[in-house]
C-alpha cells in the first residue's frame, strides 16, 4: 500500500514497516525505511504486543491496536534511528532500525 497523501507513489516509500520475530530476535521489515517529511509510517507486528518509543522525530504516534503504531515523520534531519519493543523486546533491523527522509 501506498501513501498517496503525503507525496509517496514510489515504490520505496511503501507505508507499512512489518515486525517479525527471527529466532530469538524481533526484526523491522525494511530495517531502513525511506519516507517524505510528513508521510505516515504504520508498523505491524501481527499479533505480537507493540511500542514505538516517542521521540522528537515523530509527530504524532498513535496505537492503532496492540500489535500496530502510526507514526507521522517531522524532522529536518536527513536520518534517525527509532526505538521499538515487540512483546517487551527491542525491535532490530540489521543494526537499529532506521529512517532516512528523502
Amino acid at each position: 500500500m501506498i501513501d498517496s497523501s503525503s507525496g509517496g507513489g514510489k515504490p520505496w516509500l511503501l507505508d507499512k514497516v512489518y515486525v517479525t520475530k527471527n529466532g530469538l530476535v524481533f526484526r523491522a521489515h525494511p530495517p531502513t525505511k525511506v519516507v517524505n517529511n510528513g508521510q505516515t509510517v504504520t508498523w505491524d507486528a501481527r499479533g505480537r504486543k507493540l511500542r514505538l518509543t516517542p521521540q522528537s522525530e515523530f509527530s504524532k504516534i498513535d496505537q492503532v491496536a496492540d500489535d500496530v503504531v502510526t507514526a507521522v515523520i517531522m524532522t529536518s534531519e536527513p536520518y534517525f534511528e527509532y526505538e521499538m519493543t515487540c512483546d517487551d523486546d527491542p525491535v532490530q533491523g540489521n543494526s537499529p532500525p532506521v529512517i532516512i527522509i528523502e
